[in-house]
């Protein structure tokens, strides 16, 4: 068991985050350090209940009370209550830094006082628990995470800890998927289908109101890799705007005519909640994907694009108009025929 607080009988108490199925890790945990923590009094409690308590936690994820002017840790967090359960918020930095420089010596109160309307029933209650050292990420040699490293060392190896008590934050991965309100969905039904690095196929369905669809797991779920979505069409309304669209890319099979994109996921959005990706759906190619993000470098293969569709096609590859963000000429520029071939290439797939 980890040290005992000064004047208490309570242990200390950690905040941890790890992916967690059915209460039990399938990961493992690692401490969520330097975080303003709102922990609200259990409906057991005898005393104000409506009050929340701001903690914050240390570079060693310990539960502490804080000076409300330095933001500074005081003492160590008591958490044993009658059911050893509480909802626990973690709040947007920018928030707390928000209320804390326009209120510097009352925010947490005023913190406070804005979160006694709030309902808590849709709050998930973190249970205090005995946490093997074992479930606890191990230090890695090399590694870039120098602060977790030396926490290991002082904090459990040193003290030759074998347990500690903590609140358990459930991580999650997350997919977002988003599409143009505009793409025939079928409707109702499954109208995506995410298949993992693995080859397991999930089917979700965008929601009609944000035409977003989030599919969420653990890391074991969802792992990082070379996913494949099909977005299935409805055939109707497809094929009474099939002029619209390029005939090589959508494809059919027995029951639907879908599109299908590859994206290579790595979950770069992460903070102590879980690790995310956010993906358009929209059925763009490469080489649309290319120049609409750098319009301006690229400007060469737009007017080239454009001057295709004309019936005097007339562009001269070694004297390019450049163009600034507002469309304004700001020089002439040399390329090579390559780009050329690609955006000629492109215009003859979509339209050939």
């Amino acid at each position: 068991m980890h040290d005992i607080s000064k004047g208490s009988a309570s242990p200390i108490v950690y905040l941890l985050t790890g992916y967690v199925k059915n209460n039990t890790p399938v990961g493992k945990l690692t401490p969520v350090a330097n975080r303003i923590v709102i922990a609200e009094q259990s409906k057991s409690a005898t005393y104000d209940t409506k009050k929340p308590v701001v903690l914050k936690t240390n570079s060693s994820g310990i539960l502490s009370t804080i000076n409300s002017d330095s933001l500074e840790v005081r003492q160590p967090f008591h958490a044993y209550i009658a059911n050893n359960q509480r909802p626990i918020i973690i709040p947007p930095m920018e928030s707390i830094g928000l209320i804390a420089n326009n209120n510097p010596s009352g925010w947490a109160k005023e913190f406070v006082d804005n979160l006694k309307n709030y309902s808590s029933s849709n709050t998930p209650l973190l249970e205090l628990q005995t946490v093997p050292v074992t479930n606890l990420k191990q230090p890695a040699e090399n590694s870039e995470d120098d602060t977790y490293n030396k926490w290991y060392a002082k904090e459990i190896t040193q003290k030759n800890v074998q347990t500690i008590q903590a609140y358990v934050l459930a991580k999650t991965r997350a997919i977002i998927l988003s599409i143009n309100p505009n793409i025939p969905l079928l409707s109702p039904g499954a109208n995506i289908v995410l298949s993992t690095p693995e080859g397991r196929d999930i089917p979700a369905t965008f929601d009609r109101e944000t035409k977003l669809a989030v599919i969420s797991g653990t890391n074991k779920i969802l792992p990082k890799g070379l996913y494949r979505i099909k977005v299935r069409l409805d055939q109707d309304t497809y094929l009474a705007n099939i002029s619209n669209w390029c005939a090589k890319s959508v494809q059919s099979d027995d029951n639907y005519d879908y599109y299908e994109l590859a994206e290579m996921i790595h979950f770069d959005i992460k903070n102590e909640a879980g690790e995310f990706d956010v993906i358009n759906c929209d059925p763009l190619s490469v080489e649309e994907a290319i120049i609409k993000q750098f319009p301006r470098f690229y400007s060469h293969l737009i007017s080239y694009a454009k001057d295709l569709k004309t019936e005097h096609a007339t562009y001269d590859p070694k004297n390019i108009s450049v163009k600034d963000e507002n469309g304004k000429e700001i020089g002439r520029a040399k390329v090579s025929d390559e780009p050329i071939k690609i955006a000629s290439g492109f215009e003859s797939f979509c339209h050939g």
